[in-house]
Parts: C-alpha cells; structure tokens; sequence
C-alpha cells in the first residue's frame, strides 16, 4: 500500500464519488478504490447486504508495449451473471481529483511507475503533449503485425 504522508506525518485518505457510480464506489487520493456498503439483488430477487470494502486492483494484461496499468472491475448493478467493466485507476483518480476529463485527454505518471496512482503522481495531457513526452509509445504500428514501425 501507498502512503501519503504529511507534514504532522499523518497519512491523509481522501475517498471522492467515482462518476457514473456516484453511491457505490469511490477511489482515494492514493489510489485505492472501495465499494460501499449497500443491498445487492440475491439469487431469489431478495435484498443481500454488502458490506464496504476496498477493492483488489489488477495489473492489466501487458500487451509488450509498455508497463501494464493497474485495473479494477465494477458491477452495473445488474445480476451477477453480467460481465463486469474494467477502469484503469489512473483515470478514475485523474477524474475524481486532478479534472473531469474529456475525450481524448490522456493521464501521464510523472515517476513512470504505471502502478502509483497517487494524486500528485498524476498529471493530465492531451494527445499531442503526452506524444512528446513519450515518442515511442505512438509511434505507428504495423497493421500486419502489430509491431511498431521504425521511426523514419
């Protein structure tokens, strides 16, 4: 676990509502996302107390391009038979925290270490400035291969 830790050295945690899941899950200003305590559906439509807790992140499936990020899965709200959602919890953290962001914005980590998802790691950028920061995570891949091509 990451802790934040501040001058009285106290670690302050800050939980803010995650957008679209506004009363079932929140993330923190380290990087730690909850589930709240509410009644969920049961097999026989009954109600099913759940209590708060917080979630396990996952390292998303590395694909070779770069560092995995990390991942956590949320229910709709629906039967438990339904699929779940990934989010990439430097996104929810940017959103909840740095800006809402827009489409297209991309959330960079200023230490370069995929897995710290603390607030002031964090940092928004669009397209453009984050393809300075880092040329070889865009540059144009092989549609044949998936493989990037060299840079000409």
């Amino acid at each position: 676990m990451q802790e934040l830790q501040c001058v009285d050295g106290i670690v302050h945690e800050e939980w803010r509502d995650i957008r679209d899941y506004e009363g079932r899950y929140q993330v923190s200003n380290l990087g730690r996302v909850k589930s709240l305590a509410r009644d969920r559906r049961g097999k026989n439509n009954g109600l099913v107390p759940m209590p708060e807790r917080i979630m396990r992140l996952t390292p998303k499936k590395d694909n070779g391009r770069t560092k995995p990020y990390v991942e956590v899965r949320f229910r709709n709200g629906g039967l438990r038979t339904e699929r779940c959602k990934a989010f990439l919890v430097h996104r929810l953290v940017a959103d909840a925290f740095i800006k809402p962001l827009e489409p297209g914005e991309q959330v960079d980590h200023k230490n370069g270490l995929h897995s710290d998802n603390r607030v002031e790691n964090l940092r928004v950028l669009t397209w453009l400035d984050h393809a300075k920061l880092h040329p070889s995570l865009h540059r144009p891949r092989d549609p044949a291969t998936g493989r990037l091509q060299s840079g000409k």
